[in-house]
């Protein structure tokens, strides 16, 4: 049997394109949430980190990265517009963290990140959760309620 271009053994052989995983599309940011913010992102975990803040900055946002409370505390010394942070962080809660935060006057959104369902989690006020594993399109929309809701 001649072999084809694209034919191995008699069978057919799937195109390149869907062989190879490709880099998932853009998130589209909604209209009402296209401004750029600066978030803090304190997060222990250095591949979801690394995730949140590449789609963070995707969605054309400032990031500043903490593996600890303690980090993003002494970060915190700059003014910030969100502060993205996963509740189980090795030092403080998450919630820990927003408390020490809002006492020293630094005031910002807030999205808790927990792989904990919503009912067991305990939500500082103004606070959104969001659960993990969560998707660019998540959180961009949980960043787009928060502003859309501060804002009326």
């Amino acid at each position: 049997m001649t072999d084809k271009p694209g034919r191995r053994h008699g069978m057919a052989s799937l195109p390149l394109s869907l062989r190879c995983p490709q880099k998932s599309l853009p998130v589209e940011i909604p209209p009402h949430s296209s401004q750029a913010l600066n978030v803090l992102l304190a997060e222990d975990d250095g591949l979801i980190r690394a995730n949140t803040a590449e789609t963070l900055r995707d969605l054309g946002h400032s990031v500043t990265e903490a593996a600890s409370g303690q980090e993003a505390i002494t970060l915190a010394q700059d003014s910030f517009d969100l502060l993205v942070t996963d509740i189980g962080l090795p030092d403080i809660s998450g919630q820990q963290l927003v408390e020490e935060l809002r006492t020293a006057g630094r005031v910002f959104e807030v999205i808790l990140a927990s792989g904990h369902a919503r009912g067991t989690v305990d939500i500082p006020d103004g606070a959104q959760l969001i659960t993990k594993p969560y998707s660019p399109e998540d959180l961009s929309r949980v960043i787009s309620e928060l502003f859309v809701h501060r804002s009326r």
